[in-house]
């Protein structure tokens, strides 16, 4: 059994595999969407699984999403994918490559290897299979939307506390503007796509899953309905009333001004993931544990058909290559059954502040969550597993439209076009 120790003092230990692959040789690349919190305990993990398997060496490139996207799309137009991918499911991405049959079919190493079931919360492994079969192991953290908010701001503008329906952010919105601060911050660029979250999240409350649900079944005539149409006209009604900070579309998050400008207190919201805290900590050291970081569910909208649910944004999943060799493909399962949420890694994890779809989330929150972030942490675990969830609508719509739909929410956020304008456009994806 081998360890490698974290900068911070987390010891990641790799399972205990190493007789059942010695004698294989390989040289196994993963390529992942991660960030600076994650990036080190992965790192760790996959040095502690070089070291205890000889001949076995794993390498992890690990990059921003956008500059992920783009990587993966020039590995795909070559045909030269790494061992390991991140991918997300059930999207038509990965439907399309278990169609071209560029992924191996783990059902069988799922059975085979009984600890992935155990560590891993079903309705998460559920996410990584088409027809039955299991192509995708579920990895990272939980990735369901959340609104983070400045408490000091609210204060200031005399709001007692959180909104709860979209009327009430509104409200706020007002309240916040007349209290000289940014109601909400918000990235506008093409590659980072947060339109999507507010559009997306106000139209399942409004409407129901049914646009969603369409989605899935590869039916993006949908976007073209009166409910995309009522949600496209709610999101010009808060640019109209000056939500977002002067020159969004032009912010990435890349260079943590969303972040910062929450931390700080120039505005007093953001909407993003789950994972956001510690962005907001990356740019504003110590938000969390200043007492001012609160945070809700996405506010429900009166007489809406579905305020229970959440955006997901999808659980990520690792798949296989396969165009490999038997043997390539044989260490892969080996690292895959030692890296997805191993004890070390679950804890590591917890410590940071983030939870995922492991089994026994609860207790490591519980026992190892930061003080500042534990409150946090149990909401976030709570939405997670009581909720009703929904995938974000890029990943289900054909990756080919990828730029063009983002095209679109730019050009809706502009008030370049209509509502219906934006819907019947989108219909045409």
């Amino acid at each position: 059994m081998a360890a490698a120790a974290l900068s911070a003092g987390v010891v990641i230990t790799g399972a205990q595999t190493a007789n059942a692959s010695r004698r294989l040789s390989a040289n196994i690349q993963m390529w992942i969407a991660g960030n600076n919190t994650t990036k080190p305990i992965y790192e760790a993990e996959a040095a502690a699984f070089s070291k205890s398997h000889p001949g076995i060496t794993v390498t992890i490139t690990d990059l921003p999403g956008p500059a992920y996207t783009q990587k993966l799309d020039t590995a795909l137009a070559a045909n030269q994918l790494p061992a390991i991918f991140q991918e997300y499911s059930p999207g038509p991405a990965l439907q399309q490559l278990v169609r071209s049959k560029q992924v191996v079919d783990l059902t069988p190493y799922v059975k085979r290897h009984s600890v992935i079931t155990r560590r891993i919360l079903q309705s998460a492994l559920a996410q990584g299979q088409i027809h039955g079969q299991q192509y995708g192991i579920p990895y990272n953290i939980f990735q369901e939307t959340v609104i983070l908010y400045n408490k000091a701001d609210f204060r200031k503008a005399d709001i007692s506390g959180p909104p709860q329906t979209w009327s009430q952010l509104n409200t706020d919105i007002g309240k916040l503007k007349a209290a000289g601060i940014i109601p909400v911050s918000i990235s506008g660029t093409e590659s980072d796509n947060w339109y999507e979250l507010w559009l997306e999240n106000y139209e399942v409350r409004h409407s129901g899953l049914g646009v969603t649900n369409a989605l899935e079944k590869g039916k993006s005539a949908a976007l073209g309905t009166a409910p995309v149409v009522e949600a496209a006209r709610a999101m010009q009604q808060l640019v109209k009333a000056k939500a977002f900070e002067p020159g969004y579309s032009t912010i990435s998050e890349a260079n943590d001004v969303p972040y910062a400008l929450l931390g700080t207190g120039k505005a007093g919201m953001l909407l993003y993931g789950a994972f956001t805290p510690n962005f907001v900590n990356e740019a504003v050291p110590n938000f969390s544990a200043s007492g001012n970081m609160g945070w809700f569910s996405f506010p429900s909208v009166s007489g809406g058909k579905d305020n229970a649910v959440i955006d997901l944004a999808s659980q990520p999943q690792l798949v296989v290559n396969a165009h490999m060799s038997k043997e390539d493909i044989k260490a892969a399962e080996e690292f895959l059954a030692s890296f997805v949420y191993s004890p070390g890694q679950v804890a590591a994890l917890s410590k940071t502040g983030n939870v995922g779809p492991f089994a026994n989330s609860l207790y490591l929150v519980k026992q190892r969550a930061p003080k500042d972030l534990k409150s946090y942490m149990l909401f976030e675990l709570k939405e997670a597993q009581q909720r009703s969830s929904f995938i974000s609508w890029s990943q289900l719509l054909p990756p080919a439209q990828t730029t063009n739909w983002n095209n679109l929410l730019e050009e809706l956020f502009s008030l370049a076009i209509t509502p219906s304008q934006f819907a019947a456009q989108a219909a045409k994806l």
